[in-house]
């Protein structure tokens, strides 16, 4: 059995010392779980964006709708993928209610009463899954 372990670098934007550490665990816990690949979508490699919207045109065009709709049907096929692969985009896996991670870490920083964004973040692995 592998281990499995994640660093994030958090930003603070005010005084942070009523941030809840353990919320801000909590987003570490996420990415070890959840892997992602990417923190934000800007970082998604044009190439990768461009073969996955090919993928998902070839096979929404196999349905014969109008070409509005396939566009309407790419984007939004598009957007499972960010919410796959892009870590802002993720569903907090730990509580799904909480939305994405994007709106746990603003809850957070609500909460503190500061701003919090995700600098970076390194997902590391040892051994098997």
């Amino acid at each position: 059995m592998g281990q499995i372990a994640a660093l994030v670098s958090f930003k603070f934007d005010g005084d942070a010392s009523k941030v809840d550490s353990e919320a801000l665990r909590k987003v570490s816990m996420h990415i070890a779980a959840a892997n992602p690949a990417y923190l934000t979508r800007s970082e998604v490699p044009s190439e990768k964006l461009d073969k996955e919207r090919a993928l998902i045109m070839e096979t929404v065009k196999k349905l014969n709708k109008p070409e509005k709709i396939v566009n309407r049907m790419v984007e939004g096929k598009l957007g499972e993928f960010y919410k796959q692969f892009v870590l802002m985009d993720q569903l907090f896996i730990l509580d799904e209610k909480q939305g994405s991670i994007t709106k746990y870490v603003q809850k957070i920083a609500k909460e503190a009463g500061c701003k919090i964004s995700i600098d970076r973040f390194v997902r590391m692995q040892v051994g098997n899954k």
